[in-house]
């Protein structure tokens, strides 16, 4: 009996690794300078192959902070603030240790359903999502002093406490639940 991979892997290309330097670039950038020494970059697990540390590195003339561990947990469990370009793992494992999380991305690259799509709309107007690092980083500068303090509106807020509910369960049949809710949101 022959087997098939029933699973559809995303491999990073060259364009999008450029891509994603030139937003860390461009946040950085726009970063105030007081809060530069705080801001860590933890790059994709294979940086060595894309090289990104050395085009970030070359680009500050090592005056970048970038972290080599590999415990991203850990790393964010010691965190004021979690900053991401995606919506992938990170992200939400974020928000299940409930660290104040933001994450820059252009919604109109994904295809949620449209249930998940409204959810992620409302968190775009709690400032979770911006859709560029303009708008985030402008965020941070703005906020940085008093994140937690927003962050308490946000655990508060009914659309976050519903985004939770559907991201995340105590409920032994959770995982046939989320794949039921998955296949009939549209």
């Amino acid at each position: 009996m022959k087997k098939f991979n029933n699973r559809v892997e995303y491999q990073m290309n060259i364009n999008d690794n450029m891509k994603s330097i030139n937003t860390y670039i461009n946040f950085y950038k726009k970063l105030d300078s007081s809060l530069k020494k705080n801001f860590y970059i933890k790059l994709y697990p294979n940086n060595n192959f894309w090289n990104s540390n050395f085009f970030l590195r070359k680009k500050f003339n090592k005056n970048i902070n970038i972290l080599d561990s590999d415990n991203l947990e850990l790393i964010m469990a010691n965190s004021k603030v979690f900053i991401t370009d995606k919506i992938s793992t990170p992200f939400i494992e974020a928000l299940f240790m409930n660290i104040p999380t933001l994450v820059y991305t252009n919604l109109q690259e994904y295809s949620y359903n449209v249930r998940i799509n409204n959810l992620f709309k409302k968190m775009k107007d709690l400032h979770i999502i911006h859709e560029n690092e303009t708008s985030c980083v402008n965020f941070i500068n703005n906020n940085y002093d008093n994140i937690e303090k927003w962050w308490k509106k946000i655990e508060i807020n009914k659309d976050f406490i519903n985004l939770k509910k559907k991201l995340f369960s105590n409920n032994k049949n959770y995982p046939n639940n989320f794949i039921n809710f998955i296949k009939h949101s549209n």
